[in-house]
């Protein structure tokens, strides 16, 4: 599961976080809006040569408040690693938006297993894995990315939007009950960060590194 609040500063599409090689035949997953402003997570998965894509997305356009430039919005994507269509779900503000979900060729078994990349996680563009950027479309600010090795439910994704507070907003993601499962968690305001790094407040020290205003892939 991926989540994070943005504040938009154009309505062009955004690439927010991904793990996605650029060589062909393209493994891994990017979670982004579109040039139809919808929210979507894509998923490639490598079998037998080939990428089997995995897809999910709110309706274009919605909801209808993410269009307000200015704002801070919650965004969540999930995946319970099965490969099925109903698997795969993106939220906003902690509602379910998931109009539409694909597989587009095999069964959910074989995306099952197939292979991703599983290192390298880009936060506002894309690198290959050697660091050479090739897409960072994001027009908008970040803050508090979390990554978790399992399938948020509904009901943690609504945790992790309402947060610590008596109101929804960014909290200390380690204080709240999926804390254990983060992968890795940054943008949080953590004191030590600096203007050439990033701190990962999960305590897994995949601290994140600016190179030329633009952050390099983390291995996880």
């Amino acid at each position: 599961s991926v989540a994070l609040w943005i504040n938009r500063t154009s309505l062009i599409g955004n690439t927010w976080v991904g793990q996605f090689a650029k060589a062909s035949p393209h493994g891994g997953w990017t979670f982004h809006s579109e040039a139809s402003d919808k929210i979507s997570m894509h998923m490639n998965s490598i079998v037998s040569g080939s990428a089997r894509t995995l897809y999910a997305h709110s309706e274009a356009g919605l909801p209808e408040t993410l269009d307000r430039l200015g704002d801070w919005f919650h965004l969540c994507a999930t995946y319970n690693g099965t490969g099925e269509t109903t698997g795969i779900k993106v939220y906003v503000n902690a509602q379910d938006m998931t109009v539409a979900t694909s597989l587009s060729s095999g069964t959910a078994a074989e995306f099952a297993g197939g292979s991703m990349p599983t290192n390298y996680l880009n936060v506002a563009a894309l690198a290959d894995s050697g660091g050479s950027f090739w897409s960072h479309n994001t027009w908008c600010h970040m803050c508090q990315i979390g990554i978790w090795d399992a399938a948020l439910t509904a009901t943690q994704v609504q945790e992790v939007y309402n947060g610590t507070n008596d109101f929804p907003g960014p909290c200390d993601l380690t204080a709240l009950p999926t804390g254990s499962g983060l992968v890795g968690y940054w943008l949080n305001n953590d004191p030590n960060d600096t203007s050439s790094t990033l701190q990962d407040g999960s305590g897994n020290n995949r601290d994140l590194t600016i190179n030329s205003g633009l952050l390099e892939p983390v291995n996880l």
